[in-house]
């Protein structure tokens, strides 16, 4: 009897999904937890893994397509069998693809390894390596199935690829005038969700500049303590601490809109989201109840988040839930920019680069570390002066830390 594959629900409030890529075609031998195809939900990049062992007997959703979940993607069984959709055992592996996928448990390997027909040994869908790197690989005519990857788990690097390609450290040459890419996986979802979010919150902004000088001392005093607990010491976990403090005193910052409700849903708890610029494409994990935790523990959460979005390894439940985002948007460059909001949160705060320049301290000119901060905001469910006033605890904050800066 066939099996039946569904896209699998990654997490408890995810609905769909879409198959972002086949690693296997119609007719094709598969193993057990061999990895098919990569999904794409909530802009993270998941490997699908085969539940089951058999010939791929037929593929029915088709790569770039966004299904609910529960649908039927793929069914496996013995070479010549038919596809009996109603007799397919569907319910039974679609919990046990989403647990393998989870890592919740593996025990139903027992039960279908009586139906294993071996793989190809070189399958190049068995590689672990992350899309970016597959599209690399296929530009540089690299057979992934041959280079031994370096990465966590034997996930195959950019670097690995191009070691393999004995080739330098930059991109592939563009040999036509124009190049077409595919608008689909985690950048489509980046598109849908901002233009959503645009077309339905009036967006309004206010800016704010911060003296960071003292600040700046504190840090340079904590770098070594951080260093020693393997943190690379930013000053974004001091502006999450100022930031928490400052959302419980306007805590209509850190709510959301519930316009079927009538109703202004507001947050008791901060779950700051941290935007990240990733190689697939924006990406923001999310700090947990910020305000029940130091700040070296926020420190080391941040940094661990930021990894992995880089090395697309984020899970599902890690990208849920944040009440309150923080993008850091101007480390290289970048005067100041006004953010998109992350729906359905109500405000987005944006960190411009700190950088040396001229101002009035005590009525005395001298040079200070400064930056900008803007704050968006949605102008349905707060106004201006809740914003300036929510600005102002925040730079009175981070420009007098020292009562609370202390890993």
């Amino acid at each position: 009897m066939a099996h039946e594959l569904r896209m699998p629900q990654l997490a408890q409030s995810v609905v769909e999904g879409e198959v972002a890529r086949w690693l296997i075609k119609e007719g094709d031998a598969i193993q057990i937890d061999q990895i098919i195809a990569e999904i794409t939900c909530d802009k993270v990049d998941v490997e699908l893994p085969a539940p089951v062992a058999g010939v791929v007997l037929k593929i029915m959703v088709a790569a770039g397509n966004t299904v609910p979940v529960g649908t039927p993607l793929a069914y496996i069984g013995r070479q010549g069998e038919s596809v009996d959709a109603s007799a397919a055992t569907s319910s039974a592996t679609f919990s046990a693809l989403t647990a393998s996928i989870l890592g919740i448990d593996k025990a139903h390997e027992t039960a279908v390894a009586t139906s294993v027909a071996p793989a190809p040994t070189a399958d190049r869908s068995s590689v672990r390596a992350v899309p970016v790197v597959r599209k690399l690989a296929q530009e540089m005519g690299v057979d992934l199935a041959t280079v031994h990857g370096r990465g966590p788990g034997g996930r195959i690097t950019k670097e690995d690829v191009l070691q393999a390609a004995a080739l330098p450290n930059v991109p592939a040459a563009i040999k036509d005038r124009i190049e077409y890419l595919p608008f689909s996986g985690r950048r489509k979802q980046i598109a849908q969700r901002l233009a959503h979010c645009k077309s339905v919150v009036p967006h309004a902004s206010c800016m704010e500049e911060i003296d960071f000088g003292e600040l700046a001392e504190i840090r340079k005093g904590h770098k070594a303590t951080a260093a020693a607990h393997g943190v690379n010491l930013t000053y974004l976990p001091y502006v999450v601490v100022a930031t928490v403090h400052a959302l419980t005193r306007h805590p209509l910052l850190n709510s959301t809109l519930e316009e079927a409700e009538n109703r202004i849903a507001v947050k008791h708890y901060c779950n700051i989201g941290i935007a990240v610029d990733a190689p697939e494409g924006l990406v923001v994990p999310v700090v947990r109840n910020a305000g029940e935790k130091g700040l070296l523990e926020i420190a080391q959460e941040i940094q661990s988040l930021s990894t992995r979005a880089r090395e697309d390894r984020l899970d599902p439940d890690d990208v849920r839930d944040s009440t309150f985002t923080i993008s850091s948007v101007g480390g290289q460059a970048g005067l100041f920019s006004v953010g998109i909001l992350n729906y359905p949160e109500v405000a987005l705060l944006n960190l411009h680069r700190i950088q040396s320049r001229p101002a009035v301290v005590n009525d005395q000119l001298t040079i200070r570390p400064m930056a900008y901060v803007t704050l968006t905001f949605d102008h349905r469910v707060f106004d201006g002066g809740e914003v300036v006033r929510f600005l102002g605890d925040l730079k009175q904050r981070l420009e007098e830390p020292g009562s609370w800066a202390n890993l």
